[in-house]
């Protein structure tokens, strides 16, 4: 018998190149945090793609997707484009979906990058600043 990757949270402990990432259907968490610059960019994403991938087809009611990183590479970047669009293919539709993008109240990049995202992007962002 073939699990769905859904039948267990993925769990990605953070490295000193790679962020922590944690996405969890049950717990409706959907988390990425740290720093992300990795050697093996598909490492770190194909498993994460491979599960959104198969959430998307059955979703929560409502989804969060919190980002918390301190700094993250164009490969990264190309990523996060391309997760959150298989999550704008289900907006409104199948699931509400909802970005938050907390940042450092002294770390105007890592705003500024959530802006970029959200400017491609046709999902709600909320900015959290943290101190």
């Amino acid at each position: 018998m073939i699990l769905s990757p859904l039948s267990h949270p993925l769990h990605l402990l953070p490295t000193e190149d790679e962020p922590e990432v944690l996405l969890d259907k049950e717990s409706n968490i959907f988390r990425f945090t740290g720093k992300s610059m990795p050697e093996d960019p598909g490492k770190v994403f194909t498993p994460v793609m491979d599960w959104v991938s198969e959430y998307v087809k059955s979703p929560n009611p409502s989804t969060c997707i919190e980002f918390k990183m301190d700094y993250y590479n164009s490969s990264t970047a190309r990523f996060f484009v391309e997760m959150l669009e298989l999550f704008e293919d289900i907006h409104g539709k199948d699931s509400d979906i909802k970005i938050l993008w907390y940042y450092h109240v002294d770390d105007v990049v890592i705003q500024e990058r959530g802006e970029d995202l959200q400017a491609v992007i046709s999902l709600p962002f909320e900015f959290i600043i943290y101190t």
